[in-house]
């Protein structure tokens, strides 16, 4: 990749960022100045994205992942034209909405995975880190809440599985972020951060004390349970809330069920031609819930989106979307996950795909976010890697780069 390619890689993480964060600043003060810097921010991420799209036929030479990943985009792009109307509004929220076509557009950082993305990615996450509390003070100062605190744990994470390649002060201070994080969160009823962050440190610990469970037919299980876990989630969610719950005796943690009805609302409006192409990236579904909602925080009873990631990909893009989706996730996992060690960047990648894998049956849906930023950064990582191991001397050179990359100076 030449250098342009590569400063429009920087471009790309940073639009998404600057997206993100200046979209939730809109969301909660609609203030327009926030939703134009979202806007530009937007229209940078298009503008470096095709350069990609055009050097495609480059890329994919020979490498199987990356071609799986171009066949993702190419559905994506192509269910555009179900969506697309003569509206000047509508085009609007189409192309520059953070749950409409861009959440699965997105899917384009994958493609921007080199030798060097680890290294520049560690950057990014090192400077969010660093001012991570100036803009938590932030926050409660002008919003009286951490409005931005979900989407930097995105960043924690990053170094959080990198962990063994800290320094040691640098170690204290990502584990103090990540507990305050976790109980700031779980003050305000953030209940996913909370899972998120301890089944990461769980399974990272699990697997750094328990060596035989570095088995690869045991590893395989465990993914396995998980992929069965996910279906009891979605299609059991009652069941499989009320047995979790049951077993909760920490009575600071909300036991209240609030995806039930979503799942039944969904189903019910969901039939027959939807299944293959969704309703398209300006769907909506009904929902009687939030009509008769009178409360603070209650959303349109049409409802442009589903908190549960699964059910977001049906309303977008039906099983067109979702097949190809999640078979890149697994793919992703059984090489990451099932196929290298604790060493490996992969693996530890790959854990954090795990436990967002399984919380895609209450939450993690598609958006243009630093949250999927991440999920397609490490799907892309775990197939180059898998690239260049395939190509000895490609793999050395990568290898010897990404440890000097993780390492904190």
């Amino acid at each position: 990749m030449n250098i342009k390619n590569k400063i429009n890689s920087n471009y790309i993480y940073f639009a998404v960022i600057a997206s993100n964060c200046s979209y939730s600043l809109y969301y909660e003060t609609d203030n327009i100045i926030f939703r134009v810097i979202s806007f530009l921010a937007v229209l940078i991420f298009y503008y470096n994205s095709f350069s990609i799209l055009k050097k495609w036929s480059v890329v994919a030479r020979g490498d199987s992942e990356s071609k799986l990943l171009y066949f993702n985009l190419l559905l994506t792009i192509l269910l555009v034209a179900i969506s697309v109307n003569l509206k000047v509004e509508d085009i609007i929220t189409l192309f520059t909405h953070p749950y409409s076509f861009l959440a699965f557009y997105i899917a384009i950082v994958s493609l921007t995975v080199e030798k060097d993305t680890i290294f520049k990615i560690n950057r990014i996450c090192r400077f969010a880190n660093n001012i991570f509390l100036l803009i938590i003070l932030f926050d409660f100062y002008f919003f009286k809440k951490p409005l931005l605190i979900n989407d930097l744990g995105y960043f924690l994470i990053w170094e959080l599985v990198l962990f063994d390649k800290l320094k040691f002060w640098r170690k204290i201070y990502i584990y103090s972020l990540i507990i305050f994080m976790i109980v700031v969160s779980n003050s305000y009823d953030n209940r996913t951060i909370f899972i998120r962050f301890i089944g990461v440190i769980s399974l990272l610990v699990v697997f750094k004390y328990l060596s035989f469970l570095q088995n690869k037919f045991l590893k395989l299980m465990f993914l396995t349970v998980s992929m069965v876990s996910l279906y009891f989630i979605t299609f059991h969610f009652k069941d499989t809330f009320n047995l979790i719950t049951g077993l909760i005796t920490n009575k600071t943690i909300d036991t209240t069920d609030t995806r039930t009805f979503i799942f039944i609302e969904f189903f019910q409006s969901f039939k027959n031609w939807d299944w293959l192409a969704g309703k398209g990236y300006l769907g909506t579904y009904y929902s009687q819930y939030f009509y008769d909602w009178e409360g603070l925080g209650g959303d349109s009873s049409t409802r442009f989106s589903v908190e549960i990631g699964i059910m977001h990909i049906l309303l977008k893009g039906g099983l067109t979307l979702l097949i190809p989706f999640m078979y890149i996730f697994i793919k992703a996992l059984r090489i990451g996950f099932v196929k290298n060690n604790l060493s490996s960047v992969s693996f530890r990648l790959a854990i954090f795909l795990l436990v967002d894998f399984v919380l895609l049956g209450i939450e993690n849906f598609p958006a243009f976010q630093i949250h999927y930023m991440f999920i397609w950064l490490a799907i892309g990582i775990i197939f180059k890697e898998q690239f260049f191991k395939k190509n000895i001397f490609l793999h050395n050179k990568f290898n010897n780069l990404k440890n000097e990359s993780v390492e904190v100076t």
